[in-house]
């Protein structure tokens, strides 16, 4: 099992449609590593029009610590037990009928830097996708970012509508290689709509999440349910946005980082977007040197204009040998493919209270007779476990199959999530 305690700081991209709650996610989350933070209220807008029109950067520096709820006897309360019972009991514990506290444990991990990067709305109707695209890789480039660990995707209650569709396939398409590092963050949900008896919106749910499956071209992309409501006093709801926040974090933290750089080699007929602009750059060089030649006598101005047009070609080889380093760099190194992953998630698993999912393995049966297959041997697994224990575990690195065998702590908040990989030599 890989040990990634030693990865300090870790980049997450935030897409979503305009209002769809990325800054507001992003204020939860500054809020989640510092309790003591201020909300700004400025950064999250009006609830009308898009506010981020920029690509914008925060960090945050958190150690990752759980949360819990303690009754007024100072005792733990497993919330999520009161998913098993009636309806309108669930609802009366998330409305503080009783005498609830929340609690941060203390953690013993180390401290991680997040880089959080909020983007421009996808599907504006102020910024197309074209620009959005060229905005969020130009500022990727000028803020030198190395690698990206995770991109959260939010998505709303509100229809799924086609526009959003063929934004989001847009985004896919092109990042094929953040493919297997993207979340799904569904925002504003009402968690006393989580409760099973509430068939209707855990229909709605469930066919949202097939869309998105289906849209990325395969069924294990991760979810999480977020109401998006920074400061509730409510202990229950309170504890459950902060340990699904924390999630998002360990997801990151989980993640194989992917190079910035193979996503800009990726280029779809929109990401030659950001080509048209560096070529604008150079253009725009050679354009002011011919305007300064038009006040020099014809002498003069043959002189400067042969070193205009040089100077703006030793700009353009400059960036070309850098680009060529970076993909010498690139292409020296085997990469890691990711190769299979799933993952148990309590709180989805408690709108279908019939699923109690205890078991992973790799391969399936398809797979495993699979011509070939025998030589396969896994090169790399990464897991995140909480509030489950591991049972019983089989093959791994250097085998060509992997198992486990789980069993849940507690009702409330488990997950299990594991990623496979394969070494891709470039």
């Amino acid at each position: 099992m890989a040990d990634k305690s030693m990865q300090r700081e870790c980049n997450i991209l935030f897409l979503g449609e305009s209002q769809s709650g990325k800054s507001t996610l992003i204020e939860c989350l500054k809020k989640y590593a510092d309790p003591d933070y201020i909300v700004n209220r400025q950064n999250i807008g009006d609830g009308t029009f898009s506010f981020t029109t920029n690509v914008i950067k925060s960090t945050i520096h958190t150690n990752l610590p759980t949360s819990h709820v303690l009754d007024k006897n100072e005792e733990r309360v497993d919330y999520g037990r009161f998913l098993e019972g009636d309806q309108e009991d669930y609802v009366d514990e998330l409305n503080e009928r009783r005498q609830y506290r929340m609690e941060r444990d203390k953690s013993n991990s180390d401290q991680v830097t997040f880089n959080l990067y909020d983007t421009p709305g996808l599907n504006d109707t102020a910024l197309f996708d074209e620009k959005n695209i060229a905005i969020i890789f130009s500022a990727l480039e000028k803020e030198k970012v190395p690698s990206i660990n995770l991109v959260i995707i939010t998505v709303t209650n509100n229809p799924f509508t086609e526009d959003l569709q063929n934004a989001l396939k847009a985004y896919v398409n092109l990042l094929p290689d953040l493919n297997g590092n993207i979340v799904f963050v569904h925002t504003r949900i009402n968690y006393s709509k989580l409760h099973p008896k509430e068939e209707l919106f855990v229909l709605a749910l469930q066919e949202k999440k097939r869309l998105l499956h289906e849209l990325m071209g395969r069924d294990t992309v991760p979810h999480v349910l977020i109401d998006n409501d920074i400061g509730s006093t409510r202990a229950i709801r309170n504890c459950m946005t902060q340990n699904r926040l924390r999630e998002l974090l360990a997801m990151a933290k989980l993640n194989q980082p992917v190079a910035v750089r193979v996503m800009a080699m990726n280029k779809t007929e929109k990401m030659r977007i950001v080509d048209a602009l560096l070529q604008e750059k150079f253009e725009g060089l050679i354009k002011t040197r011919e305007e300064t030649l038009k006040n020099k006598n014809k002498e003069e101005e043959k002189v400067l204009k042969t070193i205009g047009l040089i100077e703006a070609d030793i700009v353009k080889h400059e960036s070309d040998i850098q680009n060529i380093d970076r993909d010498l760099a690139f292409y020296d190194n085997d990469t890691l493919h990711l190769l299979y992953e799933e993952r148990y998630d309590q709180a989805w698993s408690m709108m279908k209270l019939a699923e109690r999912k205890t078991t992973m393995y790799y391969p399936g049966k398809i797979l495993s007779s699979s011509p070939g297959f025998i030589n396969h041997v896994l090169d790399h697994i990464d897991t995140q476990q909480h509030n489950v224990e591991v049972a019983h575990q089989a093959g791994g690195m250097g085998e060509n199959h992997w198992a486990v065998q789980f069993r849940r702590r507690r009702i409330q908040d488990g997950v299990y999530h594991v990623k496979i990989y394969v070494k891709k030599s470039n």
